[in-house]
């Protein structure tokens, strides 16, 4: 197993929060239908990012985006797109589909919520 592996896995055993360490093992399924689903901001702010030891200043840098962008996806005020996924994939050894999968079950919770009544107003089809 190469050193940056072992590394990785590491981190992920640092995690605080066992919900992050399992996601990382065993995908979104975890995800509480409950509750609003973890935007992957967050993960990389509370857990990821702080187990790097890198400044977000530095992550930027490695990533090719302004730290202005990573802010704002930290904070929840930016999505994580497709461009973006595959950067952090390649910075961490994790996939870009995990990167997307949870920015799209945080993107479906909240149109869900915001179109509740609406989507109740829509008869569906017989089969």
């Amino acid at each position: 197993m190469s050193h940056a592996v072992l590394q990785f896995n590491k981190m992920i055993r640092s995690f605080r929060h066992k919900w992050l360490r399992e996601l990382f093992h065993k995908g979104l399924s975890l995800m509480a239908r409950t509750r609003r689903p973890t935007h992957p901001g967050t993960a990389l702010r509370t857990e990821i990012f702080p187990a790097t030891g890198l400044s977000i200043s530095e992550i930027s840098v490695r990533l090719n985006i302004s730290r202005q962008s990573l802010h704002r996806i930290l904070s929840e005020e930016q999505p994580v797109t497709a461009a973006t996924a595959l950067k952090l994939a390649r910075l961490l050894n994790t996939s870009p589909d995990l990167w997307l999968n949870m920015q799209r079950a945080v993107d479906l919770w909240d149109e869900s919520h915001r179109l509740s009544k609406e989507l109740a107003a829509i008869e569906p089809l017989a089969a």
